[in-house]
């Protein structure tokens, strides 16, 4: 069985390093599989080499886009552009993590009758005031053969907003990498924080994260620690 794993970049954003992590997993079970990724040519360096940003265990292939605009809808067209050229239509099955790809899978069925199942994994939901770009979302949502989320919240709301029944597969965690036991006590003593609260927030900087209650949460417990 081969296995085409697409992404929309190569920089380390969540739904990237899941991508590349999933296609590593799956190789070490003896699925051939090939990760495929978009890169913004107008962003690269002078003799700079494209590369994903670390070595990875799968082989690859990486297509260069110039969008040599500032309109989003002219981009994500290039983009969903650059797939389509590119990607091999020999795989057995297609799995992407966004709508970028979920689009370009769309259309290449329609251009090409991939017989290929298509597999969508939906890391969430945006709200788009554009609505070209929400109706570049829904059709990534809807009309990939096969849905997957990462959370019961997704999974509900799919289903409440778009009647979609999706397979629900947690994120994993690497144990040997992410265990408190490993740094836990030393991360403490070089902030020097004492019996106060320490708290990690990785993610990016967006509304939907959350992270302006992550911050209120820490207040909270601080007062509560302090007897405030």
């Amino acid at each position: 069985m081969k296995v085409a794993m697409m992404t929309y970049q190569t920089r380390p954003r969540g739904g990237v390093v899941h991508a590349s992590k999933l296609a590593e997993a799956l190789a070490r079970q003896g699925v051939k599989v090939e990760l495929f990724a978009l890169y913004n040519l107008a962003n690269r360096r002078k003799g700079e080499k494209i590369e994903f940003y670390r070595p990875l265990k799968v082989p690859y292939n990486i297509y260069g886009f110039d969008p040599r605009t500032k309109n989003v809808i002219a981009l994500v067209n290039q983009m969903i552009n650059s797939y389509m050229k590119n990607l091999p239509v020999d795989f057995d099955i297609y799995h992407t993590h966004d709508c970028v790809g979920g689009n370009a899978l769309f259309n290449l069925k329609k251009k090409w009758r991939l017989p290929a199942p298509t597999i969508r994994t939906i890391h969430h939901i945006d709200t788009f005031a554009s609505k070209k770009l929400s109706e570049f979302q829904e059709k990534a949502v809807k009309f990939c053969d096969h849905k997957m989320v990462v959370s019961k919240y997704w999974q509900k709301q799919l289903k409440k907003d778009y009647g979609i029944k999706a397979y629900l597969t947690y994120n994993g965690i690497e144990t040997n990498i992410f265990n408190p036991k490993v740094r836990g006590k030393k991360v403490r003593e070089k902030h020097d924080v004492g019996d106060s609260p320490l708290v990690l927030f990785v993610g990016g900087l967006e509304s939907r994260k959350g992270l302006e209650y992550l911050l209120m949460a820490r207040i909270a417990l601080s007062e509560i620690a302090y007897g405030v």
